[in-house]
């Protein structure tokens, strides 16, 4: 049961940053989710689940690792002009030190082979907010995995904290996206 509990969660969750894109194909993909996550709790086959197989959508979402920094991050596409994208990471020293940041971002150039981008976001930083500018370059580097491609991003960072007010810093990230081609039918 805990196991169904877990998949219907993440399921939810795909399903809440699939709808944040407000397009049709999201209400498609929330409708197909949601039949085979309620198929996968009450434990049966059925025609939902067939049905859910059997729909035809492509969702494009990309997971990034960036090894640098010790972060994990999320990008909502591959291909369009607009993108979320959120990072976390975790490093312990003396005490654990978190990063979280939450991207709004806007490609200028996006071809096949190389995009630039630029946005602005909100970060936390071992609980001290700030808001950042990510200014970036994407590149595929092989032609053969068009979902494979890799992060260079610079970010003039302003914190506000409570011993040092304001604090003005540059955060350079870089990092490996592989992208998720997923075909419903």
């Amino acid at each position: 049961m805990k196991s169904k509990f877990i998949f219907f969660l993440s399921m939810m969750m795909l399903n809440a940053a699939i709808n944040a894109q407000n397009s049709d194909a999201s209400r498609k993909t929330h409708d197909s989710l949601y039949n085979l996550s309620s198929v996968m709790i009450k434990g049966g086959d059925s025609d939902a689940a067939k049905n859910t197989a059997d729909a035809k959508l492509k969702i494009v979402k990309g997971f990034a690792v960036y090894p640098l920094q010790k972060q994990i991050g999320y990008r909502s596409n591959l291909t369009k002009r607009w993108f979320f994208d959120f990072k976390g990471g975790m490093t312990y020293s003396a005490l654990p030190f978190f990063v979280l940041e939450f991207n709004r971002n806007r490609r200028f150039v996006n071809t096949n082979k190389v995009k630039v981008y630029s946005g602005i976001g909100i970060t936390l930083d071992s609980y001290i907010p700030g808001i950042q500018v990510p200014l970036g370059i994407e590149f595929i580097p092989l032609s053969d995995v068009k979902q494979l491609s890799i992060t260079m991003e610079a970010k003039p960072k302003m914190t506000f904290g409570p011993t040092n007010f304001l604090n003005i810093s540059f955060s350079p990230h870089i990092g490996v996206t592989y992208y998720l081609k997923t075909k419903i039918k």
